[in-house]
């Protein structure tokens, strides 16, 4: 439910909202044997799930599915969705403060506006040791009447871990939802933030003249990481003393004593100038507002960097961003974010440091007519905004908005109530092609693992073939 603008330049935050106001990175830490499944969240946090149920990443909200539901269900009787928001730098003490609360209420409001809150506050005692705020969840019951007369509730579940606000929903047919309980239940008890994140890390000393500003010393106990790979066509490895975590396009660095967070990831701009422009523009979105402070400079042979002051989710923020062109095509993006007062050197230096040990990697271009001809950047004429990029190299980029509707149904197929969420979403991954120019199918092999296919047809009307006009698994798109 986060967006950012430019779209290009914020899909730095994309992932990682939630934790761009925090002052170090707290990454999972190995759990021992328990039962259900572990699960790993971007946000700095673990859980598990029971076993039989799967979890998917449905743009930025986990959506938790029970064994027997079948996937794709068009009017589904229930559903379990995690989500998250930052409260970091609000002095939040308890999980049931009332702007935990609010929020929650809004977010209710975005499901389905026919829900409002019913019944008491309760509590949801979590075991000692996790790192969740007061030992405690809050769980918050909503209602609404459908048409048939049936009750549709929403029951939400309510943590804080390490200035994250961690919120399970489950929502449906009241028979569900309280049949559902002590699996979800269950569930938030073994929420577990990371040890390194469950206190603040040491703050840095303000910026000052000369290179003593910010702490520098490097951490040795830290092991060096690779980050990239041929489908961001760069490969980097992490400054001295710095953690990092690596999930589909983008990485994630955090250091323990040096306050801030390091954001890189690759782009698919044309040039330096494209590059520079967006940078000049810095970024104005809901929760997040960024100015240039100062002018672009260049760095480095191809490499553009400049400072920037804002706000993140309420609090102060300094950032520099570093723009990176790759000479065969594309290129990266360092973001590097903290409070003001910690702004200096110890976070610049190691965001420069990774910006300057970049490799690029030259990856085959297209060499068949079909790539070829498929290659570039393909648009959805209707139904929400969503870009495709097929790259001559084979490397795939995709960009969507969308607001997700549906209805809630009984076992006689009454409306009951009706739900709806607006998100984005970004992938990259490699693709090929099969087929000629008139029809086959596009076969997309994404980072996470996963792999889809689009089967296309080329657009006719009226007797004429419209060759950069193509349906898509049915839906139009036209070649930029």
């Amino acid at each position: 439910m986060m967006r950012c603008v430019p779209r290009r330049v914020a899909g730095l935050l994309a992932r990682c909202a939630t934790v761009v106001a925090a002052l170090a990175l707290g990454l999972p830490a190995p759990a021992g044997a328990a039962p259900g499944t572990l699960h790993r969240h971007v946000a700095g946090f673990s859980f598990r799930y029971p076993a039989g149920w799967s979890v998917a990443d449905k743009e930025g909200l986990l959506v938790l599915q029970p064994p027997g539901q079948r996937g794709g269900q068009a009017a589904p009787t229930e559903m379990c969705v995690l989500g998250t928001d930052s409260v970091a730098g609000q002095g939040i003490e308890r999980p049931d403060d009332p702007r935990v609360v609010g929020n929650v209420e809004r977010q209710v409001q975005r499901l389905s506006p026919a829900l409002r809150r019913v019944g008491e506050v309760q509590r949801l005692t979590i075991p000692r040791g996790r790192g969740v705020l007061a030992n405690a969840a809050t769980v918050l019951d909503f209602a609404a009447t459908g048409r048939a007369g049936q009750s549709v509730w929403a029951r939400a579940y309510v943590c804080v871990v390490a200035d994250t606000s961690v919120i399970l929903f489950g929502f449906g047919l009241r028979e569900n939802v309280s049949a559902r309980d002590p699996a979800l239940r269950g569930m938030v008890t073994t929420i577990k933030a990371d040890p390194r994140a469950a206190a603040p890390p040491p703050a840095a000393p303000p910026p000052a003249a000369g290179p003593a500003a910010g702490p520098t010393t490097p951490v040795a106990a830290v092991p060096a990481v690779d980050l990239g790979g041929d489908e961001w066509g760069l490969r980097a490895r992490t400054p001295a003393g710095w953690r990092a975590r690596q999930q589909g396009e983008v990485a994630l660095l955090g250091h323990d004593t040096i306050a801030g967070l390091i954001i890189m990831r690759p782009h698919q701009e044309k040039n330096a100038a494209a590059v520079r422009a967006l940078m000049q523009r810095g970024l104005a979105e809901e929760g997040i507002r960024i100015s240039l402070t100062g002018v672009i400079k260049p760095v480095g042979k191809g490499t553009l960097a400049g400072d920037y002051a804002g706000t993140a989710q309420g609090q102060a923020i300094r950032a520099r961003i570093i723009g990176l062109t790759s000479p065969h095509g594309g290129g990266a993006w360092v973001f590097a974010v903290t409070t003001p007062s910690q702004f200096g050197r110890g976070l610049t230096d190691a965001a420069g440091a990774l910006a300057r040990g970049v490799r690029w990697i030259k990856t085959s271009t297209a060499t068949t007519p079909l790539m070829k001809h498929f290659a570039g950047t393909w648009t959805r004429a209707s139904g929400g905004k969503r870009t495709l990029t097929l790259g001559p190299d084979g490397r795939f980029y995709s960009y969507a908005e969308s607001v997700h509707v549906g209805q809630f149904k009984n076992q006689y197929g009454d409306w009951t109530g009706s739900w709806g969420a607006s998100s984005q979403s970004r992938a990259n991954g490699r693709w090929r092609v099969q087929g000629d120019q008139r029809s086959g199918v596009i076969i997309i092999n994404l980072n996470d693992g996963s792999t889809q296919q689009y089967r296309y047809q080329v657009h006719v009307e009226k007797g004429k073939t419209y060759w950069r006009e193509y349906k898509l698994n049915g839906v139009h798109y036209a070649k930029e």
